[in-house]
């Protein structure tokens, strides 16, 4: 009865929050037309207190008391529209998707294949769905005056069992093969509960405590999600971190962190599997912006700092499972100051910031159009230049000059020639 409430009280505060984040939509709007213009700071502090602080508080003061509960519950009827919506609506749905689900179940024994990994959020999210069901029928489960309901709440449950053996094949099998990771290992132990609180159901059909299985769930996550140094994640960061540098030292390393040099001649040793391995760890473990996690195995991070899509360019022939010959440039030039000196001649002058994807490359130059501007950049004219420094680039006829800041560019192939994939430009364009 007390959850019953708590989703009635939910539902209800959810439609109150909406109906003022519209009515402060509507004033907001008439105020900026007719009055004053007011900043976004002001309208997020509005619907902070009123749509999410005041409905807070009239959700909390709408919990029942425990004597309310049983009071209620005493007398309590489930409505006609709760009852039809559950037993002609969603019950039917869920029962197409579990034959489904069987059906699937049977063509991968039939062919004698591993279940696709997909199977365990379809699983997983029916899982939920059935032990909702269970909630909504309870009501008419306790009066045991309706077949349909009682052979759903008796079935249903053991239903479950046979699919929850499909999750468990497709999620040990990925973890086996690709070992661990945070969602894989909540995955798992998701399972797990599932296993426990489905025959716990089964077992108990005409004595249910469905808020010990909600309790037990939620203990079970906070063990796993909250305890220092032992929750999933800290356990997968480990495995990961470990793995990598049990391959390195198969490959020679013996210090850590190792320099780049050192890494890319140790990584160069090892098979392309092993590499592209490597690279998915470290990859995983790095970001653009934190580096801590790498900082005890290599000392030069995966992730540039100042370009999120950035992979150092020892890792991108292995950033798939095919032979990947894409090569990335990346150039950094001196940023420009407040004032600097226009160049010789130009009248005209435009900040550009753009991805060009139609380009055409020959002979290491790439040819791309701007706004009816042509530039043309040659890849070892760039590599000459130093880095960090401000540098000046003359199109052909020293009608348009280029001062980058930033540049990126990306080269595969096509057909055996080259193909430009993406070149980024960040800087100013000066014309005469």
């Amino acid at each position: 009865m007390f959850t019953n409430e708590q989703l009635s009280n939910l539902f209800t505060t959810a439609c109150i929050s909406l109906c003022l984040l519209i009515a402060i939509m509507i004033i907001g709007l008439t105020i900026d037309t007719l009055i004053l213009d007011l900043s976004y700071k002001t309208y997020a502090e509005i619907d902070v207190i009123l749509c999410f602080m005041l409905c807070s508080y009239i959700m909390l003061s709408r919990i029942p008391s425990k004597d309310e509960c049983e009071n209620r519950s005493k007398s309590f009827e489930p409505s006609g529209f709760r009852i039809g919506l559950t037993k002609y609506l969603v019950l039917p749905v869920t029962l197409v998707y579990m034959a489904i689900l069987y059906i699937y179940g049977l063509k991968i024994l039939f062919l004698w294949e591993l279940p696709n990994g997909i199977i365990c959020w379809s699983v997983s999210g029916l899982a939920l769905v059935v032990i909702f069901v269970l909630f909504l029928l309870e009501a008419l489960r306790k009066k045991g005056t309706d077949s349909y309901t009682l052979l759903s709440c008796r079935m249903l449950p053991w239903l479950m069992l046979p699919l929850l053996v499909m999750m468990s094949v497709a999620i040990g099998y990925r973890i086996n093969q690709y070992g661990i990771t945070p969602s894989r290992l909540y995955v798992a132990a998701f399972n797990l509960w599932c296993y426990s609180a489905f025959v716990y159901l089964g077992c108990r059909r005409n004595s249910w405590r469905l808020n010990k299985v909600a309790i037990s769930f939620a203990v079970i996550f906070l063990i796993t999600s909250i305890i220092p140094g032992a929750n999933f994640t800290s356990i997968s960061n480990r495995y990961m971190q470990n793995a990598v540098k049990r391959q390195l030292i198969s490959a020679g390393i013996k210090t850590f962190p190792a320099d780049r040099e050192t890494f890319a001649k140790a990584y160069e040793s090892l098979g392309r599997k092993s590499k592209r391995d490597i690279y998915e760890k470290l990859n995983y473990l790095d970001s653009w912006n934190n580096h801590d996690l790498i900082s005890d195995i290599i000392a030069f991070p995966v992730h540039d700092n100042e370009s999120y899509y950035y992979i150092d360019p020892i890792f991108q022939p292995y950033m798939s499972d095919h032979k990947n010959t894409d090569i990335d440039y990346l150039y950094r030039f001196q940023q420009m100051d407040q004032y600097h000196m226009i160049p010789e001649g130009c009248s005209k002058v435009r900040n550009i910031n753009k991805s060009f994807y139609d380009c055409t490359i020959k002979d290491r130059t790439i040819t791309m159009t701007d706004d009816h501007d042509t530039i043309i950049l040659n890849i070892k004219h760039l590599e000459k230049l130093k880095n960090d420094t401000c540098v000046t680039i003359s199109m052909p006829g020293d009608s348009l000059i280029l001062i980058p800041e930033y540049i990126n560019i990306n080269v595969g192939t096509e057909g055996g020639n080259e193909k430009v994939n993406y070149c980024h430009i960040n800087g100013y364009l000066f014309k005469k």
